[in-house]
């Protein structure tokens, strides 16, 4: 039934975000950002020629973000290298690189605000640069090739 008590519930203002502090946060974070990035104009491409099967990716995905962000073992793969298979179907460029690093922030500023929450922000440029690096992509396309900062490494907790 509808009482009023049911309308003042669903039109209250949803809580402030907090940061990103939990395993369950994370897995939040990387569904809420496919959910845009696999139906994205530049993104769904690549996602599509590489046949991307999405209930191994997320948990890949999110494991790998839980290393980064909370310290949590687990994530025993080569991110670079894991990427090379759909740059080779899809060759990446300096738009893909521009859109991923867009639709993550946006979903990471959206969904959460904190130290942690920036941390995720700043690891993606530093996994961007990285993959440009090591998997190509570096044309002006988007103004950021001459913007790479020397390291090749991801930052660990």
């Amino acid at each position: 039934m509808n009482g009023p008590r049911d309308l003042l519930r669903s039109a209250a203002e949803p809580p402030a975000p907090g940061d990103i502090a939990t395993r369950a946060d994370v897995l939040h974070l990387v569904r809420a950002f496919y959910r845009e990035a696999a139906v994205d104009n530049v993104l769904a491409p690549v996602f599509a020629a590489a046949r991307v099967d999405w209930s191994a990716h997320v948990p890949t995905v999110t494991d790998f973000w839980c290393w980064q962000l909370l310290g949590e073992r687990g994530y025993a793969r080569h991110t670079l290298g894991a990427h090379r298979g759909a740059n080779q179907l899809v060759p990446f460029t300096g738009v893909h690189y521009a859109r991923w690093l867009a639709i993550w922030e946006s979903t990471v500023d959206e969904h959460f605000t904190g130290p942690v929450a920036e941390l995720a922000k700043h690891r993606a440029r530093v996994v961007a640069r990285a993959m440009r690096r090591h998997l190509g992509g570096d044309d002006a396309s988007d103004g950021q090739a001459g913007n790479r900062q020397p390291s090749s490494t991801i930052p660990r907790t």
